[in-house]
């Protein structure tokens, strides 16, 4: 039974969710382009440098799912406030950090914080806007991650010509200024549900931890992860209440459409990854304006987000997330095409971040139509998750093909057959199934 809930004001809480969802972004984004800078400063190999990212990004991927889980045990208040908390902690530590040990464990125990952050924006509308108002909150978060993710890279290099690389660490900081607000509208009520599984959240951590370092720096890691996968499947056979459902597992509507994002996901950073390179060698631009060439393109495309969004709910959403896809190939066989012409690499840049605001727009309303109310929690967590891991998953893949010496073209295409498979996987989902679980699970309706 649910503890008596006070009214919601769903603005001040969309407002809230917004807010920190752009400063979580930004400290991945922000920090990817301040490692060179951290290299010179504390005299770091480049093994040693990948672990400031690295790391953040298995904590942040693990932790996602679990958080997610865990709004079905604790109040979303309680989980985003400790989310707050340790995200604070670990960017003070960052700003007076003079080590590379002192760094990571400033990004580690950031990243247990910040992995709060986007699973709370995709679980809270669900469970407690009103029917009609959740599909547009869940656009705007997306386009939010989107629109952040485009901005960092630029704010970044300015923040760090100014006040070093410390200076990433006080815009994190400004987090603290929303916790008034965030003990004011935040939800307090929670739902006395099952006994929470920890062997079974403890598994899957330690499997998506062990799998993220396995994509980013060792593959045979991902042999461990594959058996530490087994083992937890074997273990939630034979629990009452566990940490994910077979149910929830079978369910291919579900399943097809996040394995649809993971793919998109996984292209959109890897071609990010590219771009520079590309822009670099061809185009024969200084450092400081490969950002303004890719950045308009990025942050005009992100912009349509929210109106993609609306599209989705009013005609069938996965047609949507199939167009996402189709102008993210568009996006990547012009830039293969113009690959020595940075004016029209930036021009299309527009193209292809048009096709990835889409996709995660539109997937934001579609993937929460397919799930059960008392799933939510976790599967929108997942959805968080497997958004993270596509991250580190794109990059590492093509920077693995480009150690071979392929040329650029090849690298586009391998980008545009990633987006291929995403397609792949919604046409093998019923093109009806979304608004079959819509009438069957009328609490989760997206308007």
């Amino acid at each position: 039974m649910d503890s008596i809930a006070k009214p919601i004001n769903e603005k001040a809480l969309l407002a809230l969710l917004l807010i920190a969802s752009s400063l979580a972004t930004m400290n991945v984004y922000m920090f990817n382009i301040a490692v060179p800078f951290i290299i010179k400063d504390l005299h770091l190999s480049t093994s040693e440098s990948s672990l400031i990212t690295t790391l953040y990004a298995v904590v942040l991927a693990a932790g996602s799912g679990t958080y997610g889980k865990l709004t079905d045990r604790f109040s979303a208040r309680s989980l985003i406030l400790i989310g707050i908390a340790l995200f604070t902690l670990g960017s003070l530590m960052g700003f007076f950090s003079s080590s590379f040990p002192a760094v990571v464990a400033a990004r580690i125990i950031q990243a247990a914080g910040a992995a709060a952050i986007p699973s709370l924006a995709y679980v809270v509308p669900p469970k407690y806007f009103k029917p009609e108002n959740r599909g547009k909150a869940l656009s705007l978060v997306s386009t939010t991650f989107a629109l952040m993710g485009g901005v960092a890279p630029v704010l970044s290099g300015f923040i760090i010509q100014l006040f070093g690389w410390h200076g990433l660490f006080v815009v994190s900081l400004l987090i603290v200024f929303i916790i008034p607000f965030v003990v004011k509208h935040f939800p307090t009520n929670v739902a006395q549900g099952e006994k929470f599984d920890v062997l079974g959240a403890i598994l899957f951590s330690l499997s998506v931890g062990i799998l993220v370092l396995g994509i980013s720096l060792n593959p045979y890691l991902l042999i461990i992860a594959v058996l530490m996968l087994i083992a937890f499947s074997f273990h939630i056979r034979g629990k009452n209440a566990p940490f994910i459902t077979i149910s929830l597992l079978a369910n291919k509507g579900y399943r097809n459409s996040l394995l649809s994002v993971f793919a998109g996901t996984s292209a959109y950073p890897a071609a990010l990854f590219l771009l520079p390179l590309v822009l670099k060698q061809g185009g024969n631009l200084q450092a400081s304006l490969i950002g303004i060439v890719m950045f308009p393109g990025a942050l005009i495309g992100s912009l349509f987000g929210p109106y993609m969004g609306a599209l989705s709910r009013k005609y069938n959403g996965r047609i949507i997330i199939l167009a996402g896809h189709g102008f993210m190939i568009l996006g990547a066989l012009l830039m293969a095409v113009l690959q020595d012409m940075p004016i029209g690499i930036g021009i299309v840049m527009f193209i292809f971040a048009l096709g990835y605001t889409t996709l995660v727009s539109s997937a934001a309303n579609v993937v929460p139509s397919t799930l059960k109310k008392a799933e939510i929690g976790i599967g929108m967590g997942l959805f968080t998750l497997l958004s993270i891991l596509g991250g580190a998953f794109g990059p590492s893949i093509l920077s693995r093909f480009l150690s071979f010496n392929i040329n650029f073209t090849v690298s586009f295409i391998i980008v545009i057959v990633m987006s291929v498979i995403g397609i792949f996987l919604i046409l093998a989902t019923r093109a009806d199934h979304s608004q079959d679980d819509l009438n069957r699970h009328p609490a989760n309706g997206l308007k």
